[in-house]
C-alpha cells in the first residue's frame, strides 16, 4: 500500500511513482546517525496522562449573577 500524496504536494508531483521517488530521495538525504533507533511499539512505554485540571475558579457564581 502506497502513503497518499499530501495535498500541499498534488500539484509538485504528477504521479503516485513520483510521489515515491521523491519520498525515497527525501529519506536518503538523511545521515543514518541523525534518524534514530527503531523501537518497536510493544517496547515503548506508556506516557501518563495529565493530571485532571480544575477550571471551577474561571467560572462565575451564581452569587454574582
Amino acid at each position: 500500500m502506497s502513503p497518499p500524496i499530501p495535498d500541499s504536494l498534488t500539484d509538485s508531483v504528477s504521479g503516485q511513482e513520483q510521489f515515491n521517488l521523491l519520498a525515497v530521495a527525501w529519506g536518503l538525504s538523511h545521515r543514518a546517525l541523525d534518524i534514530g533507533d527503531i523501537i518497536p511499539a510493544d517496547q515503548i512505554q506508556d506516557v501518563k496522562p495529565p493530571p485532571p485540571r480544575d477550571f471551577s475558579h474561571r467560572f462565575v457564581g451564581q452569587e454574582l449573577t
